[in-house]
């Protein structure tokens, strides 16, 4: 092997060592649900038709639309995302995944707990928070969330929250989510703690 060639293949090794270095980094920044994540256009994975007849009444105001697809996860009974009202790209700012849990809370806080164990070893966080058991009396006196949240360095956030609901219609149910910082800001929530 001559000395040039040496050299080329010495330099294609770097540059794949480095490219992999910036991916594999940038992919510890992203989350995703079924392959799909925040600032992306839902068009790469659904048409404007299959969007449009899996859209739900979520948010009031109106600026912002929420389409609801099942049946097309393995992990999660219901998939939920979140775009603005007037985006012709359909660009994902909020994006939940949902597993229910019956009557059985206890299963809930377990999975929660394995969750929370995967995304604080895959991605890159500026913040970890445990927030414990917060009222959510919006939906019957007396039912709890519990929510774990990442904050990342860009202002997004991921999140794995349990809810109990006293109402028993309701199900208990694990949501695990991910929303960019202006989707955030839309939905900025007060909560509670509650004393057990």
């Amino acid at each position: 092997m001559t000395k040039h060639l040496k050299i080329l293949f010495f330099l294609l090794a770097l540059t794949l060592i480095f490219s992999y270095s910036i991916i594999h980094a940038e992919d510890r920044t992203k989350f995703k649900i079924e392959g799909m994540g925040i600032e992306e256009s839902l068009l790469i994975y659904f048409s404007k038709d299959q969007i449009k007849e899996s859209e739900i009444p979520k948010h009031n105001d109106k600026r912002y639309k929420a389409a609801h697809f099942t049946d097309i996860s393995l992990i999660y009974d219901d998939v939920i995302v979140d775009f603005k009202a007037n985006d012709k790209r359909f660009l994902i700012q909020g994006l939940t995944g949902y597993i229910g849990f019956k009557n059985d809370i206890d299963s809930c806080y377990k999975k929660q707990n394995q969750i929370d164990k995967k995304i604080s070893s895959m991605i890159d966080y500026v913040e970890r928070r445990d927030w414990g058991i917060l009222k959510y009396d919006q939906v019957g006196e007396g039912s709890t969330y519990r929510p774990i949240t990442f904050d990342l360095s860009n202002g997004s956030r991921v999140a794995v929250d349990c809810y109990y609901y006293t109402d028993p219609r309701l199900e208990h149910n694990l949501k695990v989510h991910t929303n960019t910082k202006l989707f955030l800001e839309y939905i900025n929530l007060e909560a509670e703690p509650v004393k057990n």
